[in-house]
C-alpha cells in the first residue's frame, strides 16, 4: 500500500487524475480478479458459463484499461497523432546468415 502512493504520486505528476484514478483502480480490480481465482479458488464449483462471463468481464475491463491508456498516449505524442516534426524510417533487419555483407 505504501509503495502504490509513490506510483500515484509520481503519475498524478504526469497525468490527469481522471486517467491515474481509472488505472489504477481498473489494475487493482484485474489483479484482485485473478489472484482471488487462482489463491483463494473463488471460482471453484461454478458453472462454466458463469466463469466464462467472469472471464470476460476481466477482459472487458483490461480492454478498457487499454483504450483509455492508448488514447492517452496519443495525446501526449504528436508521432502518434502523425503531425510530429519528424519521420520515422522503415528498419531494415540485418542478412540472417551474412552472406549480403561479405559479398560487399
Amino acid at each position: 500500500a505504501i509503495s502504490n502512493v509513490s506510483y500515484m504520486t509520481k503519475g498524478l505528476q504526469e497525468y490527469e487524475a481522471l486517467f491515474m484514478v481509472t488505472i489504477y483502480e481498473g489494475s487493482m480490480i484485474v489483479s484482485g480478479c485473478i489472484s482471488g481465482s487462482i489463491v483463494l479458488l473463488d471460482l471453484r464449483g461454478l458453472e462454466a458459463w458463469r466463469v466464462a462471463l467472469y472471464w470476460l468481464g476481466v477482459f472487458i475491463i483490461a480492454c478498457g484499461m487499454y483504450w483509455i491508456f492508448s488514447e492517452e498516449a496519443k495525446q501526449k505524442s504528436s508521432l502518434l497523432q502523425h503531425n510530429a516534426s519528424i519521420q520515422l524510417e522503415p528498419v531494415n533487419p540485418p542478412p540472417a546468415d551474412g552472406a549480403e555483407a561479405l559479398a560487399s
